[in-house]
């Protein structure tokens, strides 16, 4: 292994190739990695635009609208709607049709002196025809009102006023018990609404009218400003939960009746899993794009040791340059340091050269296979500081090159780490 890694070292040529083969590979898996990415990342924010696209729809189609009054039915009825996502449904007038799992800091204000008008509680008839039980609970802490439970019991028709009161205060209770308090500011993030009468509607409003949490859409109200403002903003925008820090996407889709518009509806989509899964995906993806890159350079290493390139060099120039001598008869002349091809073609070979020496060894026996020990001593190389092993190898090549520039083949093969002079013109040696 050392061995391995001092001929590699000292061979810088080798090393280069290498480096800038690694390199080409490196950089076309980083394009192939970036291009993936965006195609990915681009490829799942056009199929969450059309799912926020296409359930907005769906959730303003259930509404109707005519002459002033509003007909909820097919929306209460529809089993479709999402319930684990952002949904927002306002008339245009700021009256509050539902809110859920709220985004801090969009349309997540409420009305906070009409959300504490229900102290004893109170049957109504909201401005959309649905009848209510409502009750406001304060949410006091050291003697000081900090906000309002606002409660409501939806079609309390067939129940005791009584038995309806019992019920709105005791989940009242509940939930103040769940509430906290950081730093002053009212925390709604512990409330388990699973615990609460299932037929109940709620909403956690601070004094200064933000809405910390709401299940169920109570009657309530919001300043309509902020619905102007939500139909201006341009279409599936990103914002960032003020409270939780997370993104999200949003479709603000207007309920249109009677050719105007009359509420709208506003729903969400969080970016936290999309870019969890895309941050995987890069994490593995560098992971593999470092491996497959060290393999790339074992796998090229390979190659280049093995002489792959040159192998292709050669079929590369026998293509080029198809007009080769063929071989009848070879021989070489140790005197003249000549090979000699059938007679009259002369290849000079550098006298007093491991050429030379390599030449005078294989054509004296050309049966016989030599390994690099054999060579060297042929050569008469002993100094072990060189690198013996490269020398045989060079001087073997440099031979080749040359009757290869003639005849379009090797002369000496290699093969399981022996030479012998090439199988096929052995039995042309004359």
């Amino acid at each position: 292994m050392f061995g391995f890694i001092k001929t590699l070292h000292t061979d810088k040529s080798e090393i280069k190739v290498i480096l800038r083969l690694s390199a080409v590979f490196l950089i076309t898996f980083v394009l192939y990695l970036t291009a993936s990415y965006y195609i990915i990342r681009s490829l799942s924010l056009h199929d969450m635009k059309k799912y926020l696209k296409i359930t907005a729809t769906s959730v303003s189609e259930d509404f109707e609208y005519s002459n002033g009054v509003w007909n909820t039915n097919k929306y209460l009825s529809d089993t479709t709607t999402p319930s684990e996502i952002p949904l927002y449904i306002f008339s245009l007038d700021g009256f509050l049709i539902d809110r859920m799992n709220i985004i801090g800091g969009f349309l997540d204000t409420s009305n906070f002196t009409y959300a504490s008008s229900f102290a004893i509680p109170k049957t109504i008839v909201s401005p959309i025809g649905e009848y209510w039980r409502v009750f406001s609970y304060r949410i006091e802490r050291q003697r000081q009102e900090r906000g309002v439970i606002l409660l409501g019991y939806f079609e309390p028709a067939g129940r005791s006023e009584a038995e309806l009161d019992a019920v709105l205060l005791a989940n009242a209770q509940t939930l103040d018990r769940q509430l906290a308090f950081t730093n002053e500011v009212l925390d709604a993030t512990h409330v388990v609404d699973k615990e609460l009468d299932h037929n109940l509607s709620f909403e956690i409003i601070d004094v200064f009218n933000v809405s910390h949490k709401s299940i169920g859409g109570p009657p309530a109200y919001i300043d309509k400003s902020y619905l102007r403002d939500a139909l201006k903003r341009k279409d599936f925008p990103v914002i960032t939960d003020t409270w939780s820090q997370k993104r999200y996407m949003l479709h603000v889709q207007p309920i249109i009746a009677e050719e105007k518009t009359v509420g709208i509806v506003a729903v969400g989509k969080g970016l936290d899993q999309l870019s969890q899964i895309l941050g995987n995906q890069l994490l593995l993806s560098f992971a593999a794009g470092l491996l497959s890159v060290l393999v790339f350079a074992v796998f090229t290493i390979f190659i280049y040791r093995n002489d792959i390139g040159k192998i292709i060099e050669e079929r590369l120039a026998m293509l080029a340059n198809p007009q080769c001598v063929v071989v009848d008869r070879i021989a070489f002349d140790p005197p003249g340091s000549k090979i000699i091809i059938n007679g009259i073609h002369v290849i000079d070979i550098p006298v007093d050269s491991y050429q030379q020496d390599i030449c005078k060894l294989l054509f004296k026996n050309p049966k016989k296979q030599y390994d690099t020990l054999d060579l060297s001593d042929a050569m008469g190389e002993l100094d072990e500081q060189k690198n013996v092993k490269r020398l045989v190898y060079d001087a073997v090549e440099a031979v080749n090159a040359r009757v290869k520039k003639l005849t379009g083949m090797k002369l000496i093969s290699h093969t399981d780490k022996k030479y012998c002079i090439n199988p096929t013109l052995a039995s042309k040696l004359s």
